[in-house]
């Protein structure tokens, strides 16, 4: 059975709705710091993710490893194509990510309930604010990544299970979550498998549709996982220097920091606001009948109780892995909480169907008047109690050390280009760990050639002196090592090359050199004018083809799990390139973005092949 066209008028609404999410979503998350005029990213894991995105385009991942390179791969490769620095980058792609988490959260509820386009930017906004206290955006950039691209691969399983096509847009997706976040993407598989596993059941496909519904067949969405659980797990083959991929989960104090943060994470009471409505929304989405489509023949049946099992099933992974945080047993601390983005959705849901209840039983302009207003209320709301929490989201760069850290960064280039250089930065923690967000602001700060040469040393003066190699020179920056600057100076075996600045068997510039501009985010009005919409079209663009060739052929669907398609295409392809040792200069950012393009071009062919009409029971 063919499927028919989609008529031309559907793509208008569908890039409306897209639109309007993509300008309500990153609006939420940038206006903040552009009103605030912040110079960098916000949140205290940004220095990592500017320094490994600087560091890409320097030796690709030879320091960082294929694990978790999901963000780095793709930050490189924007800003390569864009020409911005990593502090830009990495303050305005994850609002932009975030309206793509957005979007995959509409479209889950498209798929599953056939919601008009209208809806889709109310239940995007909803996945974000209906949290009440967004923890992902606060620099959690590989979870945030992830999340884009499981909420895309989640509505594509969703509209294979009604059309039969989407099996190989949900194995690109997953593909490219495992490539951001690996747990998350275990986590991610693991309430697909459930869902799977519910929605088999005959009885409780019965219960959570409503009525006997066709089955979903398994066997391609298990392919899909399969493929991408290979993809993942070769991953862990390119092994970063030490052959360490993680944090290690067996330190004590490392269990007990992830344990408490959870605890704290769950009893905030703002976590819960949007609960009730959630409640609400599955017992309403259980008995809904979901809009007819002249565009689509979808398996109503099988579409919506795939998209209550994936919701239901997403509550309870979350449920168990809650329970074993609890426990102590390390599972990913308060991100799981931050990572539940079932309670939104189904809030937006029960918002859709008390809007169109209003509307029906207020005939004419009474009933319209009712439904914005709920809607206005809701999202309003929600928005605000979101927009005040999110006060706290701040740069944690310092002023002080940014300052020494370009200094330093200058000295060397200047005086000591080719030679080794040890930075001894104390712990801010003081825990004697070797990781530490000073050191990650430092390499943040160096200039990209440095990035990958420098080291950090953990000892005092005297000890760097006395173990390590005579042509290596160390830098103390006062402000992350006050006691090992303070007794360099003290004792004449360091001289000060910069202010804030000292170097142990440096050369000596006959004086201190002048501060220099350290690097920072252009959020400026004009700069932004032209980068979002460049960066939004670009992972349209490069996810077009492959929406045509992997998806049905329902508007609204395609538009809003496009830009999701793009970047998990995007950061495979940028894997692929730096494996068969390309760099990343800007003309071969721009040809990664080509081929991927062309590359989905190409598939369509292949694609409409075959155009499998609903799945049978």
């Amino acid at each position: 059975m063919r499927e028919p066209r989609e008529r031309p008028a559907g793509w208008g609404p569908a890039l409306l709705a897209c639109a309007a999410t993509m300008v309500a979503v990153v609006a939420l998350f940038l206006l903040d710091p552009v009103i605030r005029h912040f110079r960098y990213p916000v949140g205290w894991d940004a220095p990592y993710y500017v320094w490994r995105a600087a560091a890409v385009p320097v030796d690709g991942l030879t320091r960082l490893g294929a694990v978790r390179s999901g963000s780095p791969l793709l930050f490189a490769l924007l800003m390569r194509a864009t020409g911005q620095n990593a502090f830009t980058i990495a303050s305005v792609v994850p609002p932009i990510l975030a309206g793509v988490v957005g979007l995959g959260a509409a479209a889950t509820v498209r798929s599953g309930l056939r919601i008009p386009p209208i809806w889709i930017p109310v239940i995007g906004v909803l996945a974000w604010v209906g949290f009440g206290r967004v923890g992902i955006m606060n620099g959690h950039f590989d979870q945030l990544l992830n999340a884009a691209l499981v909420l895309g691969a989640f509505a594509a399983a969703i509209a294979f299970a009604g059309t039969g096509r989407g099996a190989g847009a949900v194995a690109v997706l997953l593909a490219g979550a495992g490539l951001a976040e690996w747990p998350f993407w275990a986590f991610a598989v693991a309430i697909m498998l459930l869902a799977l596993g519910l929605i088999g059941h005959p009885a409780a496909g019965t219960r959570l549709a409503g009525r006997p519904v066709p089955s979903v067949p398994a066997r391609p969405l298990l392919w899909a996982m399969g493929a991408s659980a290979a993809f993942t797990a070769l991953l862990f083959l390119v092994h970063p220097p030490g052959g360490r991929v993680g944090p290690s989960l067996n330190r004590p104090s490392l269990r007990r920091l992830l344990r408490a943060r959870f605890l704290d994470r769950v009893r905030d009471p703002l976590r819960y606001l949007a609960f009730p409505l959630a409640l609400a929304g599955g017992l309403v989405a259980a008995g809904a009948r979901p809009e007819e489509s002249a565009a689509v023949r979808q398996d109503e049946g099988a579409a919506k109780g795939l998209f209550l099992s994936l919701m239901v099933s997403w509550v309870a992974a979350t449920v168990v892995a809650g329970l074993a945080q609890a426990a102590g047993i390390p599972v990913a601390g308060a991100r799981l909480t931050s990572y539940l983005f079932a309670v939104p959705i189904l809030a937006g849901v029960f918002v859709w169907w008390l809007a169109g209840r209003l509307a029906a039983r207020l005939p004419g302009a009474p009933g319209t008047v009712a439904a914005v207003a709920v809607v206005l209320l809701v999202v309003g709301g929600f928005g605000a109690v979101a927009w005040q929490t999110g006060r706290d989201r701040v740069p944690y760069f310092e002023p002080e050390g940014v300052r020494e850290a370009a200094s330093a960064g200058a000295y060397v280039a200047r005086f000591a280009p080719e030679a080794r250089v040890d930075y001894l930065v104390a712990n801010p923690h003081g825990d004697g760990a070797t990781g530490g967000r000073w050191w990650h602001e430092t390499r943040a700060l160096l200039p990209p050639p440095q990035v990958v040469t420098a080291d950090r040393f953990t000892g005092p003066p005297d000890e760097f002196l006395s173990s390590t190699p005579g042509d290596t020179i160390g830098i103390v920056l006062r402000r992350y090592n006050r006691a090992g600057y303070g007794r360099a100076l003290a004792d004449g075996s360091g001289v000060l090359v910069a202010p804030g600045v000292v170097a142990l068997r440096g050369p000596d510039p006959g004086g201190p050199i002048a501060s220099v501009p350290p690097p920072q985010s252009d959020l400026r009005l004009r700069n932004l004018a032209w980068l979002l919409p460049s960066l939004v079209a670009l992972l349209f663009v490069a996810g077009s083809g492959w929406a045509v060739a992997l998806l049905p052929m329902d508007a609204v669907t395609r538009m809003a799990v496009t830009p999701a398609l793009g970047t998990a295409v995007l950061s495979i392809a940028a894997l692929g390139w730096e494996r068969l040792g390309f760099g990343f200069a800007s003309w071969e950012a721009v040809l990664i973005v080509a081929l991927s393009t062309a590359g989905g071009w190409a598939a369509v062919p292949v694609g409409r092949l075959r155009r499998p009409g609903p799945p049978r029971p």
